[in-house]
Formats: C-alpha cells, structure tokens, sequence
C-alpha cells in the first residue's frame, strides 16, 4: 500500500497496545504450565500470531496434557509457521530441542537470513543436528542435553532468552556463558521474570545464568499484558515534535503503560529531551550529543526523526547499533536512506548514524523496505515535513502493530491512498 500522509497538527488519546515482547514470553510460559490463553491475544500482531499458532501445534504434537513440562514429542516432523518474527524462532528453537521434537521452522521474507549461527552452534553442541529441509526453512533433530552453552552478548539477546525457556525442562543442570557484554538486557529481564513467575529458579552469575534441570513450569493464572513502550514510543514522539513546532499544540496523551515496566523503550519519555538539549563535546571531531541504543535498538528510526528535528548546528549520534543491519531491513541503511528521502542530513557508519538537527524536512518519498518500524517513523516524521511524505510498503505496520494508521487518524493524522 501506498499512502500519501499530509502534514497535520495531532492531538487526544492513544491507549497503548498490548507488548509484543511481553505476548511473546508469557505465551510461552503459560504453554510450559498448561495453560491458554487462546484467541485473547489474536491479531494482536502477526508476529504474536506466529508464537500463538507454533505453541497450539506444539501442544498437540505432544503426549501428555499437563502443559509442556518433559513431555514426549511423538514421531514426525512438526511444521512450525514462525513467518517473520524473530523471536519465535530465536525463542522456540531450544524449546523444540529439549521437548525432543524434531521441527521444521518455516520463515517468510529475511528471517532466515538473519543471524541464528551462533545459537545453532550452541544446540549442536549439545546433542541436536540442524538441516535445511526446504528454501527458508530451518530444520533441528534430536534432543538437546544439559551442559553448558555459550553465547555472544552482542548478537541477539533472544538467544539467551531462547535457553531461558528451555534448559530447566532438561534432566541435568546447565549454565549459559555470556561471552562479552549482554546488550538488549531489559529483554531478558523481562524473559527472567516471566519464568520466575512460574515458578522457574534460574541464578545469575558473573558468567551468566546457572538453571537447575527438572524444572516444572506453574504459572498459576494468565496475566494481563502490560502495554508497549514500543509502539507507543510513536505517539511519544509525535507529541514532542508537536510541542516544539506546532503553535496551538495540544497534547497526546498515551494511556496503559507502565513507568516501572522492564521494557527497556520506556527510554523513549529520556531521549525526547533532545529538543531541547544543548550540544557537549564527547571527544568527536564535531560537538554531538551521544545515544548508545544497544538496550533500546527499536528506538533507532524514531530517534533519528527527533534528532533532524532539532535545532540547527545540533548534532546526533546514535551509535552502537550495529544489531540493526539483520533486522526485517538494514535498519542502519533504511533509517538513514528515509531521512536523506524527507530531505535530511545523515551520515551512516557501521554500527552508528550521525544526524544534523534541522527544525524542518522537506517531506517527499519514503520506500519503507518492508520494514515496519521504518513505516511508522516515516508518519511520525511528516509531523515536522513542510510537503507531504508519500510512502511506500505501509502494509508492513501488520507486524507489529496492525491498527497504527487507525490510531494515527484518530490523533488527527491525515493520510490517503496513494
């Protein structure tokens, strides 16, 4: 879909959505326990939807009622439809390993591109054996064992997550060695405290994590799931570039979040100070202000808006964001290629964007990559473009959250077809 989005004053409410990231792991956790939440989180997002279903086919594939607890996986491949979402691959591949289930994940557009060979190198270490039994499929045999298992910390905390969920199902105990600094933590928090609240012992070390084999998973009733930072980081923003530049502003307000949240884009209400913030010299050759994103990735399109809406002679860098080449698109490459679009000024390096504050963009056309991240930035951004922002591939707001156009218009936002 093309939409042509004109440049409009917004204003009212937005109730959060619910999180992604937390869908995602109590799902799963209350899978592990036996118990379902059924349709109530369908259609929350596509890549919701692709846990939801891969848990249902889970569950069936398997002997035993009483959750998925050490159950015996029966014979035949199982065919898992993760389509696009990172997480439920990253997540339930070790899953599948230690219920001893032979899987095939299939995966639509660049996930099976995206990185997997060190989380791989771990599973096969300790037992499984991994095929690719079609293009874009993934395929793992046998049952993983306990042990130790090592992993980067600056590649995909959803590994570590991954082994979170699954080595307390395992006979003996295990330990998971993160090698450098962990980045993206507060997933991982988040991950730990969904366990925790089944039940699940899992201790932290100076190394990593020590989990005790034969676990049970006993979440005891399903929670609510709290609302996203990420998406409403949206709403956050368009409401500070309004503040700054619109003369009758009137306020968005979001409601349903949590500011005690681990979600680690609750970072969002700090880095909208940049408007106002003045330059500091951090030891580069021109006078920045510095964003280490290596806990809040998501954050780094919309961060780019805001910083070419700053004053001029103000610059920005966002850096350690090298994670962000193996997302749905290069995101490094598709941020900066859609502010240099809107008539921005942005120098792309290999782990960082470095943006010139410019009060004003001029609008103009936004190809999206199919990424949706770079779609919903892209709206944000015509707040502050003097022309409209025609965009291309909008569609791709269904991964992670399907009704952002309808709450766009309702704020006040004005889009057709294009």
């Amino acid at each position: 879909m093309r939409y042509r989005i004109e440049k409009a004053a917004n204003k009212g409410m937005a109730q959060a959505i619910p999180s992604k990231s937390a869908a995602h792991r109590w799902l799963i956790v209350a899978a592990l326990s036996g118990l379902d939440y059924g349709d109530r989180l369908k259609g929350l997002s596509e890549d919701v939807d692709a846990t939801r279903e891969c848990l249902v086919e889970i569950r069936t594939s398997l002997d035993g009622a009483a959750g998925l607890n050490g159950a015996a996986g029966r014979s035949g491949v199982l065919k898992l439809r993760v389509r696009e979402s990172g997480s439920t691959l990253r997540f339930l591949l070790p899953l599948a390993a230690a219920l001893g289930l032979n899987a095939d994940f299939i995966c639509e557009g660049k996930l099976a591109d995206r990185p997997l060979a060190e989380l791989k190198a771990a599973l096969e270490e300790r037992g499984c054996r991994f095929e690719q039994p079609a293009e874009g499929a993934i395929g793992i045999r046998g049952r993983l064992s306990a042990g130790e298992f090592r992993i980067p910390g600056n590649v995909s905390s959803q590994y570590v997550s991954g082994l979170i969920f699954a080595l307390p199902l395992l006979e003996g105990d295990s330990c998971i060695v993160i090698e450098g600094e962990l980045e993206s933590r507060p997933y991982v928090d988040m991950t730990l405290a969904a366990v925790r609240a089944a039940g699940i012992e899992v201790e932290e070390t100076e190394a990593g994590f020590e989990i005790k084999g034969g676990q049970k998973y006993a979440l005891e009733s399903l929670p609510e799931i709290e609302g996203d930072w990420s998406s409403a980081a949206n709403w956050i923003v368009l409401d500070a570039l309004n503040k700054a530049r619109v003369e009758d502003y009137k306020e968005i307000i979001v409601l349903g979040l949590d500011e005690n949240s681990l979600q680690g884009d609750k970072a969002i209400r700090e880095y909208v100070k940049l408007l106002d913030k003045k330059m500091e010299t951090n030891g580069y050759s021109k006078k920045v202000d510095v964003i280490d994103v290596r806990n809040t990735p998501d954050l780094v399109p919309l961060l780019a808006v805001l910083a070419c809406a700053r004053e001029k002679g103000c610059v920005t860098r966002i850096e350690n964001a090298g994670r962000l080449r193996f997302k749905e698109s290069d995101r490094l490459e598709s941020t900066a290629a859609m502010i240099r679009s809107l008539g921005g000024r942005v120098e792309e390096g290999e782990d960082y964007l470095l943006i010139d504050g410019q009060v004003r963009l001029d609008g103009g056309e936004v190809d999206s990559y199919g990424d949706h991240r770079i779609v919903m930035a892209a709206a944000v951004a015509a707040a502050i473009c003097e022309n409209p922002v025609v965009l291309d591939g909008a569609e791709a707001t269904r991964k992670s959250y399907p009704g952002f156009f309808e709450d766009f218009a309702s704020l006040g936002g004005v889009f057709t077809e294009a």
